[in-house]
């Protein structure tokens, strides 16, 4: 079962709307909103915490929108609630699936290796690869939108919270998708299965290779109208943005806007013609 881990994506309302939106929800139930640190070029956080937990966080100001962030067990309430906006744009999203018996990792470590190599992929190994303890494995560059995460999750129960009920065999694979800005609105109707399964091409190939099914990679090109669409928008966004807001006060309504702005786009295709 393919499941969130972490789901983080922004929205580009105002933050006190943006908690606003939260209240009723089960995310905002119960908790109290607390000051948090700010990061990524934000300069204000907050986070919804329950007891000592921060279960949700966002960030505001200094970027345009607001950062919202949740990982581990919270990560698949924040995407669910997500749904529920018109709008949002990840900016990162890992999809994660829990295996366990004897010698999984080794088995899928092989097999990833050789096909990493064979693909010219990224390699990075940490951990204890001598005595097979606590072992990471990564494929793709840390930079890449897509990067592939193994670990013995096990392990890193048993021996950094001390949980002696955990299966030693207890394997996470993790796929880390983070969209440059044209894809985010498809990213945004994701499931975990898409993310895991469908990010990019070397994925869906790696999957195949390892006989854990065929899948389409997602042809970002067959959507070409909407991306171009939506980055001319961001354009026109940034540089006029604050001007139509003005313009939208000066009319009084965004129908009234309308009227005027298409008056104004007659009028300068008359003194052309």
């Amino acid at each position: 079962m393919h499941k969130w881990d972490w789901y983080q994506t922004t929205v580009f309302m105002s933050i006190e709307s943006v908690i606003s939106r939260f209240k009723g929800s089960a995310i905002h139930d119960l908790s109290d909103i607390k000051i948090a640190t700010p990061r990524n070029g934000y300069t204000h956080a907050v986070s919804f915490v329950r007891g000592d937990h921060a279960h949700c966080t966002l960030f505001y100001g200094g970027n345009p929108g607001v950062n919202i962030l949740s990982s581990g067990p919270d990560a698949p309430a924040l995407a669910e609630f997500m749904r529920s906006f018109d709008e949002h744009y990840p900016t990162r999203v890992d999809a994660c699936v829990d295996l366990a018996r004897p010698g999984l990792f080794d088995e899928l470590a092989r097999g990833m290796l050789r096909f990493a190599v064979r693909k010219g992929l990224t390699i990075n190994q940490q951990g204890d690869w001598e005595r097979g303890r606590a072992r990471t494995l990564y494929i793709g560059s840390r930079s890449s939108p897509v990067r592939l995460r193994m670990y013995e999750k096990g392990c890193q129960m048993i021996d950094r919270y001390g949980d002696t009920s955990a299966d030693p065999f207890w394997v996470r694979v993790e796929v880390e998708v983070k969209p440059k800005i044209h894809a985010r609105p498809i990213v945004s109707r994701w499931s975990p299965s898409d993310a895991f399964t469908r990010a990019c091409r070397w994925l869906s190939e790696l999957w195949e290779a390892l006989g854990w099914g065929s899948y389409a990679p997602f042809a970002i090109g067959t959507v070409r109208e909407e991306i171009d669409t939506l980055r001319q928008r961001f354009a026109f966004a940034r540089q006029y943005g604050r001007v139509c807001e003005q313009w939208i006060v000066d009319a009084g309504s965004p129908e009234e806007f309308v009227k005027q702005f298409r008056a104004l786009r007659s009028e300068m295709a008359s003194s052309r013609a």
